[in-house]
């Protein structure tokens, strides 16, 4: 039996807050983004809501297994350049999967501590992630750009 060995992708997104709208949403789509529905709140629309992170950095270690750990940056600020309290902070969302997937896997994390996420049990397959953030209120970003992997070729 072999070790499994474990991926590190890197989502050096400094995940940032700001404003999540069914606008920001379609344009996404019209970019040529995938489509994950995304909960919003239609109630809270304010300069301090959630905003959409930056992309995920590649692989830092080679990969060959079906164990992926994800890591991230705390935000610290919101998009309206205030500061980002770490209780305001909700969790964070992985979205995953294998690109010849058409749907993708959703991972919550809701310890606004946390700053890594292992995913165990994937198939090998070349695999496209991506984190959004959501506050307090549940408001969420958008979703980073995506980083790709290749795991277990």
């Amino acid at each position: 039996m072999h070790p499994v060995k474990t991926l590190i992708v890197v989502l050096l997104a400094t995940v940032v807050l700001s404003a999540c709208q069914k606008e920001e949403e379609e344009s996404l789509v019209n970019k040529g983004s995938p489509e994950i529905d995304l909960p919003t709140n239609p109630d809270v629309d304010s300069p301090t809501s959630p905003s959409t992170p930056q992309a995920p950095s590649q692989p830092t270690t080679p990969v060959n297994s079906f164990t992926v750990s994800i890591s991230w940056d705390i935000p610290r600020e919101r998009v309206n350049g205030e500061e980002l309290l770490l209780s305001e902070i909700g969790g964070y969302e992985i979205a995953y999967k294998r690109t010849v997937d058409e749907s993708y896997s959703i991972v919550i994390v809701d310890n606004q501590n946390s700053q890594t996420k292992e995913l165990t049990g994937l198939p090998a397959g070349h695999y496209e992630f991506l984190i959004a953030a959501f506050d307090s209120l549940g408001i969420y970003s958008d979703y980073s750009d995506p980083t790709f992997a290749d795991i277990g070729n």
